[in-house]
């Protein structure tokens, strides 16, 4: 991580680099870090590094080690693993965020874990920064955090960085789970509503979302894993299973129940966002081929019916799924894949309509995480123009490099900045 050059393997990818996309702002519609982590000040350099946590999962380390642990005792694991972890992104990032954050080149492995515990230290007791510092100095113009429906708004603002909140109502999606009484009372309570049928979960919804946009909301997020199954929404049948799944807690609802009742919500929530003009973000994250002909399903029912609203698709199952009025952007860090995914996302259709990277990341690492993107696309124009496959002006390149990175992304979401 010591060159400048990192991941730029010829002069035009350099050029263009250095030029045109190393200054852009830095906009992020998908942020998985919790409010407090933008008031924190963190006193080590486990507390900065979420990752770490990650990579002693991936090294099989016992899950009540790595939550009692100390810090220091967590990270000298994680320096001792780190040789193992090449080609991850752990150690890609890990590895530029020390270089970055404390202008350190010393490999992460057992023999340095004392050298950079004891430096950061160090360098952290004399120059104390916020999570708002840390983004503002590393380019970010704005990110959205994502919330429950029912939690309270008034996220931390600062002059240099827009902090927006995004509509996440994973629990509501999860019917099935235990404490889902509790919690459809608790999205009740939020909005002065009593909830005990789909009507009126709908009008409780429909306020929420209302109130996320009046604090400045564009946009929602629904995360899509190995469970999404299309069942015809029916609202008498989702009525019958809300109250169901009320009545015993989550408890004895079947596959199919659940099922249905998350198609149910989608296609109000869509209705709902379409009403509201809120993007509908889908983080995909593993989809099978039948999670993909699912979800392409849904997704053309309810353009057939009038409620989809704008959507963006991202994440390493970006393909397969073709929908109208929507967009395509990247959430994979690994190199590869990044690579991958831009010259598929150039193949299948238009490279320059992309929104370029919505990362779904921690805040520590989010900014590099985008400049590694920003790097493997230069790269891969270079390329291209260096193989005269690209005929284009520089200028043509250096706006296309800017609406990936920045315009297209600010455009879609109608971010004001």
């Amino acid at each position: 991580m010591k060159n400048n050059d990192f991941l730029l393997g010829n002069k035009t990818a350099e050029f263009l680099y250095d030029t045109y996309a190393k200054e852009l702002p830095i906009i992020d519609p998908l942020v998985c870090s919790r409010e407090k982590a933008l008031r924190s000040v963190p006193s080590n350099v486990t507390e900065l590094m979420p990752c770490i946590n990650d990579a002693l999962v991936i090294a099989d380390f016992d899950n009540r080690y790595i939550e009692t642990a100390s810090d220091y005792d967590r990270f000298r694991e994680f320096c001792a693993i780190m040789p193992s972890l090449i080609g991850n992104p752990i150690y890609t990032l890990s590895h530029l965020f020390l270089h970055r954050y404390f202008g350190l080149n010393l490999p992460l492995n057992r023999e340095n874990c004392d050298k950079i515990w004891d430096f950061t230290a160090d360098e952290m007791s004399t120059k104390e920064k916020s999570a708002k510092e840390f983004l503002r100095e590393n380019g970010v113009a704005l990110i959205c955090i994502s919330k429950d429906p029912s939690a309270a708004l008034g996220l931390p603002q600062n002059s240099d960085i827009s902090i927006l909140p995004t509509f996440y109502p994973e629990k509501l999606m999860n019917i099935g789970d235990k404490g889902i009484r509790e919690y459809i009372t608790e999205l009740g309570e939020s909005c002065a509503t009593t909830i005990k049928d789909v009507r009126s979960l709908e009008n409780a919804l429909e306020i929420l979302a209302l109130r996320f946009k009046e604090h400045g909301c564009k946009s929602t997020v629904h995360k899509i894993q190995g469970d999404m199954t299309f069942i015809k929404p029916d609202e008498y049948h989702a009525d019958v299973i809300l109250k169901k799944a009320i009545d015993r807690n989550g408890d004895e609802l079947t596959n199919d129940e659940m099922a249905l009742f998350r198609c149910e919500m989608m296609y109000i929530l869509g209705r709902i966002y379409k009403k509201l003009d809120l993007v509908m973000q889908l983080d995909i994250r593993d989809a099978s081929s039948c999670v993909k002909s699912d979800l392409s399903a849904l997704l053309a029912f309810m353009n057939e019916k009038g409620v989809l609203p704008r959507t963006v698709i991202s994440g390493g199952a970006l393909h397969g799924i073709c929908i109208p009025q929507s967009a395509s952007a990247l959430s994979d860090c690994s190199i590869d894949r990044m690579r991958d995914q831009i010259i598929r996302c150039a193949e299948l259709g238009a490279l320059g309509n992309s929104l370029g990277l919505i990362s779904g990341s921690d805040i520590f690492t989010l900014p590099f995480r985008h400049d590694v993107f920003r790097r493997v696309l230069c790269n891969t124009l270079g390329r291209w123009v260096e193989e005269g496959i690209y005929e284009g002006s520089i200028n043509d390149l250096a706006q296309l490099i800017s609406d990936i990175c920045y315009n297209n992304v600010k455009n879609f979401f109608g971010f004001k900045l």
